[in-house]
Formats: structure tokens, sequence, C-alpha cells
């Protein structure tokens, strides 16, 4: 909470110091507290948090906290966000996708497809120990590599049923493969596949 003293021009800010006293904090520590923040941190950091502002500031971690809180700033936190696109057809291709998925034409089915790569292909060193009566099942904590695998999996959007297949790689013969496999399976329907624009999606092939 912040008690503004017109005659000092400065605030007062309950961020309990070490001392147990409240501190008072000026508007230029709050403006640095602000333009810390904002700005890439140094030292090979890839977030501020509030302990290094407030030992780079000079004032008690409680009362950045208040100062980010009132800017409404967390710079702890790091989200993922979609730039626009550089296809002056987006939107349109969007629209189809969003009609796929609201308002499917008759007799088709959609699928969203997609892989899981690099699994690691594991075997325990021993064998599982099943439940019994006050034991839970058990198994060793060491294990053999197998080397890595692939996942390709499509889900029907409108039924939730999921194909999937494991594959050894991931390339354009094994999404060919996958992709025949799904006609089998869903041979009396039209498809509709969505995939992301990975490089082995787009073989001509």
């Amino acid at each position: 909470m912040a008690q503004p003293v017109q005659k000092t021009g400065r605030s007062r800010v309950e961020g309990r110091p070490s001392s147990g006293q409240v501190g008072t904090i000026t508007a230029q520590q709050k403006a640095r507290v602000v333009q810390k923040a904002c700005e890439k941190p140094t030292g090979g950091y890839t977030n501020w948090s509030q302990e290094r502002i407030a030992s780079e500031v000079g004032i008690s971690q409680s009362a950045v906290h208040l100062i980010l809180k009132h800017a409404d700033l967390k710079p702890h936190k790091t989200e993922y966000w979609c730039g626009k696109s550089p296809d002056p057809e987006f939107e349109s291709k969007m629209l189809t996708i969003i009609g796929l998925y609201m308002d499917p034409p008759a007799n088709a089915i959609v699928l969203s497809v997609d892989e899981k790569t690099q699994i690691q292909a594991l075997d325990r060193t021993q064998p599982i120990l099943p439940l019994r009566a006050g034991t839970p099942k058990r198994m060793t904590a060491t294990y053999k590599r197998n080397g890595t695998v692939a996942l390709m999996a499509a889900l029907a959007v409108h039924t939730g049923m999921i194909t999937a297949t494991p594959v050894k790689a991931n390339n354009a013969t094994t999404f060919l493969t996958f992709l025949k496999k799904l006609d089998r399976t869903f041979r009396n329907n039209h498809l509709h596949i969505i995939t992301d624009n990975l490089a082995v999606h787009k073989s001509r092939r």
C-alpha cells in the first residue's frame, strides 16, 4: 500500500524490510524497479527475480513485490505467443480450419495429426514384482536403454478416437505409411487431415 507524502514527494511502501520497519521508497527507485523488470537481465539469467531486482535497486524484496504488483508486471513469467503470419491468405485458411472443427461436412472425418519424437524406449533391468496384500507393485529404479522411437497419432476431433502407431524414424516415408493406415481405418469416410508445417508433411510423395 502506498501513501503519498506531499512534503517530501516520497511514498511509503510497507514492504517489511529486514529491520522490521516500514521502508521509504522514492519515485526514482520505483522507476528503476519497473525499468529492471522490463529490460533483459544480465549475468546469464533469462528472467529477473524479485530478489535480484531488490539487490540491484537496493530495497527490500517485499517492496519490489508491491511495486511490481501495482504496475501489473510479472518478470518471472514467460508466455508463448504467435506473431502475425506473413501469408496474405492466412485469414481465409484459418477460417477454413475453424470451419472444419466447428461444422464438418457430412460423412467427413476431421483428424488432427502430429508426432511425438525422441521417446526413450526403456526396459527395466529386473522383472516387475506384482501387487500383493500389503505390498504395492514394485519395479527397479534401474533401466536399460533401447534407443528412441517416435509416435505418430491422429485424433478424430469430433469423436475423440485416437489412431496411433510407433515408428523408428519420423520422415516422409513413415508419414505416408501412417496416412495409408488412416485411409484404411476410415475407408468409408472423406478425410480432412490437419497437421503443422513440418517438412515431412509436405513431401511430394
